[in-house]
């Protein structure tokens, strides 16, 4: 058995757990079962097989195979990204403090080129499951146990990418960062009382034309009402006037009967019994 095949075996609990991707309980039987004498293929394709991506498999096989060949720890045998050593972390934070106390120049100079080095080492504190087998396709997994995995994070004097790049976190306020703070917070207030402005007038104008509209509807139906009073008592007093006509006319009839009644006979009788 190769010394390769024995860091695998030995280290496959850690690995899986302190791997990038895919699923840890089958990426750890993988490891398990490798052969007396692993190849990188071997190993990518445990990372394949764990739903990890043909690039992520490949970046953490040879993560793997470089740190095994080279009698890496076990803490180191996780996957990292192109970072100086940790003993080097310290710089940016001597070199992030120390403007403070220079020249405004110095200060300014220093904020705008990036750290040397973005990330530190932190260490986390990991519960490790480890399985062995225990025959044909059968596998227990042991008593868990608590390990302590190194891993890089972002330093707090930095600003990281997800690309690997960073910069160095300038907190301080200046006066034309300020400035311009005050001046868009004005023109947002301004904006804001200008829509509050022209919402209230529209308003008012829609609650006028409503009232005003109201006023003449009342109107027309009023005068709708007194035409058709005055109509209905011009029609009333032509049915009066013409009852009138009526009963003049039936009365000048009568008496005109009666003249003529009279001409005719002279000595007849009056109704009633006078001649």
């Amino acid at each position: 058995m190769s010394d390769r095949s024995i860091c695998v075996h030995q280290n496959a609990a850690l690995l899986a757990e302190a791997a990038g991707c895919g699923d840890r309980i089958p990426l750890q039987k993988c490891l398990l079962d490798a052969p007396n004498f692993v190849t990188l293929e071997d190993i990518q394709r445990c990372f394949i097989d764990a739903d990890c991506t043909i690039a992520d498999a490949a970046s953490e096989a040879n993560t793997i195979v470089k740190n095994c060949d080279a009698s890496s720890s076990v803490p180191e045998m996780r996957r990292r990204s192109p970072q100086a050593p940790p003993a080097e972390t310290s710089a940016p934070q001597t070199s992030n403090t120390a403007p403070e106390s220079t020249s405004p120049a110095t200060s300014t100079s220093t904020h705008l080129t990036a750290p040397t080095v973005c990330s530190t080492t932190s260490t986390l504190e990991r519960l490790v499951c480890p399985v062995t087998p225990v025959g044909p396709n059968k596998f227990s997994e042991l008593p868990c146990t608590s390990t302590k995995i190194a891993t890089l994070v972002c330093a707090a004097t930095n600003v990281c990418s997800d690309d690997g790049n960073c910069m160095f976190r300038d907190a301080h306020v200046t006066s034309s960062g300020l400035a311009a703070t005050i001046v868009l917070a004005l023109a947002a207030f301004s904006v804001a009382a200008t829509l509050v402005f022209f919402y209230a007038r529209e308003r008012k104008a829609r609650r006028l034309a409503f009232e005003e509209a109201e006023r003449k509807r009342r109107e027309q139906d009023q005068k709708d009402a007194e035409a058709s009073l005055k109509k209905f008592a011009k029609v009333r007093a032509a049915r009066e006037r013409s009852r009138r006509q009526n009963m003049e006319a039936r009365d000048w009839a009568y008496r005109r009967a009666m003249e003529t009644r009279r001409e005719e006979n002279p000595f007849e009788e009056a109704p009633g019994g006078t001649p």
